[in-house]
């Protein structure tokens, strides 16, 4: 029996080629009853590979190809610092004098014949080759060992992406693991193979001194001298010292036919392509080899090698018992456990009954609300009703730590000046969450939210709890909770970068060596499928296609159509979607443990010192932990800003707000909605014009509506002209007033599915939320036929007749209650199977896309907080909201806020501060906008002044904060106007100060509006007090003879294949936007539309950085 104990899956970043249920399905059919797992450099893959060989009935072996270097502290030093230290040991052997020494380590500038000092220190340089080595777990201790091992190495010595440990930290995590040498890049046969024969001895003693007889020597079937070579070393020192052998055939891919896409692979790994000679290249020797496999490779390696049959045979009989050797470490190996039996959750400090502490805080936090909000207290009954029936569940599910966690930090944000969102996704659906305070200002009850979306008695896993902070606030939280529980007992939570669909596409693209053009053209062909797949949508997304609505069916066409062409380039893609590209970072997610992370998963640590898990989310909370869901939304940070300007707090916000304010409405219902959060697009704007909300429904509703499925629905039409009264109400089944009745029968939300399965099928919360929701949500279409039956014939918890599954006129029958208890059906209500059908063939073709009511109504109140600032405070809020913009989005900005009557100025050395300051009805340029100024320096400028002179501002700032790059930063976008107006001779002036050389004084002359926009851009990224022609254009309107200089021309073509352009150009004052040339336009004017060449263009000037050219002549 035997037993492959060196395989690299798809976490081996683009080298292994191995999808692990394949893999794990092909050992099994070759009659192996163990495999391990060893990818190159972590452990990630672990608790997948474990989960699916536990399925499949294989015993699965965890373990990693680690790195090792000689010295990981020594690796871990800069380049500098190396140098240094080999110029210590180069001086000390008398190969470079001390001031040669000297000279390199303290980089000294211009010392004569430096380049041939560093070639003689060259050899004593740091060796920083990384060494494999394959380390498994034999049981329960060596697992632990293992993960503190890797998550160590990653922390200590991260070098070009690998986590290098040395043989002080392998001695200290040695208990439980096995050891073997691994491929010929071992560090033994490195230094065998470079002639250190002594050095590869003493190395082999160590590793034994270290594993004892849990160390091996790893042999492979793979015939090239260096590999034969160290087999036949290593078959002597197993013989000398007594060190067993291994057998490996060092698995990088399935099945022996797999090699030329593993090629591929590679070559897309290493940034490469197939046809170049000089590549990284295996060759076809790397996959899952039977048994019988492995010995004919041994064999061949024999029969070119060794011509005398009694060595051969000796060699060979050591080539078996390597083999055996597999099995006798699989059944070496012990059961593992990954994560813990109990919850990983960690205690909150002075908390002691959870349970009873929440329900107290709850009630407490109810009657508050009753006392402010006098609807509540009106209906307090049914909110009473309402909490008791959540805390129950909630409590039930032992979720009350959970929770509890959750509002520590969120309270903690509160109280130390760090906003927090009103709440986002289903957790808006709890009224427990609004009256503990995670929550805020969302009433469930009044906003006919769901708690069942949230969390059902029948859900095994936690809730989601989404919480936004402010931008700026996030990594405060994180820093608190790393406080309260232990820095080494929280981390960031991991996640892995993976072959996609386009991104898979356009790597294969490049390694095939396919023209760019082509590849251009098919991506922008596959965007065209974009509002009907999900965001990152797999292969399978698009293939379901053929299971939709008419115009689905007739983009899967299309979509057949670009792989019938493209056939060698899907396959491949197809063929690696979702093996792993890099590591990444969950956007949200953060672990908080009672314990340290590393005791239980395996991490690394990122060049800021921040500690990420190698399991994903969804892994963690499987393996008994809580995911904290901690967001920064820069919309809260817009708010915060605002009210520093306003000199008022969150509280005061909360108070003044209020929601159902006409003005609010009226508007948006203009289309002024730039720069609010979630409706400032042009979509937006148009809708909003066209359906004229007069109140907060109609905004969440929209947020809703304005998304793929409904808007090929029309749904969104149908919302306007019906609140508009052009169009009669229709529901899509009767006896549903009560659900749709406020979004005139149309159906926005997820809720409102849910809610007409309870009322008219009678489904309960967990059946509408897995059997309805889950299901459209997700398009399974394999659950369509029984989640249908169970609307209209309801479910039976008994075996059904004979033939019941092929007969939709029956129930559907469930005698092991999978999917909870019985339901009536709608006939038993009253209503026909007709009625049932028309109402599921309506509202299929956009159920998928219905949106989730609880984060569009959590997110809408965030809609209308920067609405009602926008309008009542606009200085305050532009000048927030302008802070929070990247530079090159000013341009759009700064002219639509010119149009409101509030003028945006160059910054003023006396007045402005680090963001975009109020200034009466102004708003002044922030110091940290302007390019040159860093960060360090503001602080310096803000607390010296006033200033009445460039040159009282140098000496009380200091040269250090003042520098040449600062200063001329400052003068260039106009922040000494106050002073002297002509830039120009406040640039030399500054010049004569500093006794600057080599600096050319400039013309005092010649500073005119050309100059001034040259400068402000330079310095601000956009014109400021002289604009270009260009920004008095109006949006959405015709312009004509405008004279643009192109810049940049990106030429391409469009579907029909004809040739059309994308060009850049400038307006004026080095302002740049983009020119959208069609075809028939474009090969028409070839001769006048040339880089570096002005024309005049006619055309439709969608934006401030965009004009579709609709004519083009002669400048």
């Amino acid at each position: 029996m035997f037993t492959h104990l060196h395989v690299h899956t798809a976490y081996s970043f683009l080298d292994g080629y191995c999808h692990i249920p394949k893999l794990v399905s092909r050992a099994k059919e070759l009659g192996m009853t163990s495999l391990a797992i060893t990818d190159h450099n972590h452990m990630g893959g672990i608790y997948e590979f474990q989960k699916e060989c536990q399925k499949q009935g294989i015993k699965p072996i965890l373990g990693f190809e680690g790195y090792q270097t000689w010295n990981a502290e020594e690796l871990a030093k800069d380049v500098d610092s190396r140098w240094a230290d080999a110029a210590t040991d180069a001086f000390r052997e008398g190969v470079v004098t001390e001031e040669e020494a000297q000279a390199v380590i303290t980089k000294k500038k211009g010392f004569k014949g430096i380049k041939e000092v560093k070639e003689r220190i060259k050899p004593f340089m740091y060796d920083t080759r990384q060494y494999h080595l394959i380390l498994l777990a034999m049981n329960q201790t060596g697992l632990n060992n293992l993960i503190k091992l890797q998550s160590e190495a990653a922390k200590v010595c991260t070098y070009n992406g690998r986590f290098l440990f040395d043989m002080g930290m392998l001695r200290k995590y040695s208990e439980g693991v096995i050891c073997m040498t691994a491929c010929v890049a071992n560090i033994v046969a490195k230094t065998f193979n470079k002639g250190d024969r002594q050095l590869a001895e003493t190395l082999l003693k160590e590793y034994k001194d270290i594993f004892k007889d849990r160390f091996y020597l790893e042999v492979q079937p793979n015939n090239f001298n260096d590999q034969v070579n160290v087999n036949n070393f290593y078959m002597e020192m197993h013989d000398k010292y007594d060190i067993p052998l291994i057998a490996t055939s060092d698995v990088h891919y399935v099945l022996k036919s797999d090699n030329k896409d593993h090629d591929v692979l590679v070559s897309i790994g290493t940034g490469t392509d197939i046809y170049n000679p000089n590549r990284m290249k295996y060759d076809h020797n790397y996959w899952l080899k039977s048994e019988e496999e492995m010995q004919i490779g041994f064999k061949d390696i024999l029969n070119k090698t060794e011509t005398d049959r009694e060595t051969a045979l000796k060699k060979y009989a050591l080539y078996l018992e390597a083999m055996n050797n597999t099995q006798v470490i699989a059944n070496m190996v012990e059961d593992v456990t990954l994560g813990s039996s109990t919850p990983l959750m960690p205690k909150l400090p002075n908390s002691n009954n959870t349970k009873k502490e929440l329900r107290e805080l709850a009630y407490k936090g109810l009657y508050e609300l009753a006392k402010r909000y006098k609807y509540i207290a009106d209906d307090i009954v049914n909110y009473e009703k309402r909490l008791a029936y959540e805390l129950n569940i909630i409590n039930y599910k032992d979720f009350a730590d959970y929770m509890l966690i959750v509002r520590e930090y969120i309270n903690w944000a509160d109280n130390n000046g760090v906003m927090t969102g009103p709440g986002r996704g289903s957790a808006c659906g709890s009224l427990v969450l609004w009256c503990i305070g995670i929550t805020k200002n969302i009433d469930p009850i009044k906003y006919d939210l769901l708690f069942g979306r949230f969390l059902t008695i029948d859900r095994t896993g936690l809730p989601d709890v989404d919480a936004d902070f402010s931008y700026f606030g996030r990594d405060k939280v994180i820093e608190h909770i790393k406080d309260l529980y232990g820095f080494e007992n929280v981390a960031h939570i991991g996640t892995y970068t993976q072959q996609g669909v386009k991104s898979g596409l356009k790597d294969v693209g490049r390694a095939l060596k396919i023209p760019f053009e082509k590849m251009n053209l098919l991506s922008k062909q596959i965007d065209d499928f974009e509002d009907v797949v999900p965001p990152q949508p797999k292969f399978k997304d698009y293939d379901a296609l053929k299971d939709g609505n008419e115009s689905e069916k007739s983009l899967y066409k299309k979509w057949q159509k670009l792989e019938s062409e493209n056939k060698e380039l899907f396959r491949l893609a197809r063929n690696f979607e979702g093996l792993k590209r890099n590591f990444g970072v969950h956007a949200s997610g953060v672990l908080a443990m009672p314990c340290r992370v590393d005791d239980y998963f395996p991490t690394r640590t990122d060049e800021n010192g921040v500690m990420i898990t190698l399991f994903t989310g969804v892994e963690c909370e499987e393996l008994g932990t809580a995911k904290l869901d901690i967001l920064g939304l820069k919309t809260l940070s817009i708010i915060e800003k605002t009210l520093d300007h306003l000199h008022k707090d969150v509280d005061w916000l909360y108070d003044n707000f209020d929601i159902e304010d006409k003005r609010l409405y009226q508007m948006l219902a203009c289309a002024k909605s730039d720069c609010i959060f979630q409706l400032e697009s042009d979509m937006f704007k148009d809708y909003l014009q066209e359906m004229k909300p007069t109140c907060f429904d109609d905004i969440a509703a929209t947020t809703a509506l304005l998304r793929p499925g409904p808007l090929s629905a029309g749904m969104h039409h149908q919302y306007a002209k019906r609140k508009q009264g052009l169009e009669k109400n229709e529901l899509p089944l009767r006896g549903i007033e009560n659900i749709l009745d406020k979004t005139y029968g149309v159906i926005p939300y997820q809720e409102n599915v849910m809610q007409i399965s309870k009322q008219v099928s009678g489904f309960d919360d967990n059946q509408a939320d897995s059997i309805v929701r889950k299901t459209v949500a997700k398009k399974k279409v394999s659950m369509f036929p029984m989640m249908i039956r169970c609307h209209i014939y309801g479910k039976k918890n008994c075996e059904g007749p004979k033939g019941w599954e092929d007969n939709n006129e029956l129930p559907w029958y469930d005698p092991k209650g999978k999917y909870g208890p019985e339901i009536k059906g709608a006939i038993a209500n009253g209503y026909t199977a007709k009625e049932m059908n028309d109402y599921f063939d309506a509202i299929m073709g956009f159920v998928s896309y219905a949106f989730n009511k609880s984060h569009a109504v959590a997110y809408s109140f965030t809609s209308m907080l920067t609405t009602w600032l926008k309008l009542y405070y606009p200085v305050e809020f532009y000048s927030a909201f302008l802070s929070m913009q990247a530079t090159e989005d000013l341009l759009r900005y700064i002219p639509m806020i010119r149009k409101e009557g509030i003028d945006v100025k160059v910054p003023d050395i006396n007045i402005s501060n680090r963001d975009f300051t109020p200034d009466g009805n102004n708003i002044l340029f922030g110091l940290g906008s302007i390019k040159g100024v860093g960060e360090a320096s503001i602080p310096a400028i803000v607390d010296n002044r006033p200033y009445t002179s460039l040159e009282d501002a140098l000496d009380k700032i200091g040269k250090k904060a003042f520098n040449k790059r600062v200063g001329e930063a400052l003068i260039m976008s106009g922040a000494f106007n106050n002073y002297k107006a002509n830039r120009n001779e406040l640039l030399n002036e500054f010049h004569e100060i500093r006794k600057d050389k080599k600096v050319e004084l400039l013309d005092v002359n010649d500073f005119n509006e050309d100059v001034i926009m040259d400068y402000e851009m330079q310095s601000l990224s956009c014109p400021v007090t002289c604009t270009p022609e260009w920004f008095d254009y109006e949006d959405g309107y015709d312009v004509f003879k405008v004279p643009i200089k192109i810049t940049k021309i990106d030429e391409r073509k469009d579907r029909k294949g004809n040739l059309m352009a994308f060009c850049e150009g400038d307006v004026g004052g080095g302002v740049t936007i983009e020119l959208i040339i069609f075809s028939s336009i474009y090969t028409a004017n070839l001769g006048i539309i040339r880089a570096g060449h002005t024309a005049l263009f006619d055309g439709e000037k969608q934006s401030n950085a965009k004009l579709k050219v609709k004519k083009v002549s002669l400048s």
